[in-house]
């Protein structure tokens, strides 16, 4: 299997409502942003333990946590590449480990559909020697922008029409109003000193937000 790493890097989310974007955009475009990548659609099966330990861990405000998932772009139900991400948080800094799964079908969040991902994650936690004692918990889609500003090296993504299904209670939840907005930067003073903008810190996952609010927890 391909595996990547990528830096630690630190990683600000903002939680805003949809009306606000436009404005957001103007700003961001007034201080040297510019979008840098096609709009696209975000897929994730999170992954947890029985006792939801990753979940109360966030909750909890656990500084040094690991959070399981698969990702893939483009449509949900389809043929695509899809990895099995580790994302790893320390303090205030993120960063993740992406392996590669090969191109799978995912037809439907039915455990049925899920055994062939599953098998693959439960294999690659065994063999980087971590709890493969998980199953799928949440799967979440939205729709993604990406910005950066190359002479702060900053990026910024906006996710809007976020979407989540819980594969064990079987509720689902659509999101329309709200955005997420996240900041993504390796310079530990830029927001110290360039907090250009009115937003307030949300700091909740999707996977804790998307759980919480399917499984009523």
């Amino acid at each position: 299997m391909e595996k990547s790493h990528k830096n630690f890097r630190y990683e600000r989310k903002y939680l805003i409502a949809r009306t606000k974007v436009p404005q957001l955009l103007r700003e961001l475009f007034k201080n040297g942003y510019h979008k840098i990548f096609n709009t696209r659609k975000v897929n994730n099966i999170y992954y947890d333990d029985y006792l939801l330990n990753s979940y109360y861990e966030n909750i909890d405000g656990l500084s040094d946590r690991k959070k399981y998932r698969v990702r893939w772009y483009g449509m949900t139900y389809s043929k695509s590449v899809k990895k099995f991400e580790i994302k790893i948080k320390s303090e205030f800094l993120n960063r993740k480990e992406a392996l590669s799964l090969g191109s799978q079908t995912f037809t439907s969040p039915i455990e049925s559909n899920l055994n062939k991902i599953n098998n693959n994650v439960k294999g690659v936690l065994e063999e980087l020697s971590l709890n493969s004692n998980v199953i799928p918990v949440l799967l979440n889609n939205y729709t993604r922008n990406y910005y950066k500003n190359k002479i702060k090296n900053v990026r910024v993504t906006i996710d809007k029409d976020l979407s989540y299904y819980s594969i064990i209670s079987k509720k689902k939840l659509a999101i329309k109003d709200k955005c997420i907005i996240e900041f993504k930067y390796s310079n530990k003073d830029f927001f110290a000193v360039n907090n250009m903008f009115d937003l307030n810190l949300d700091k909740s996952s999707k996977y804790v937000d998307g759980t919480q609010q399917t499984m009523n927890l």
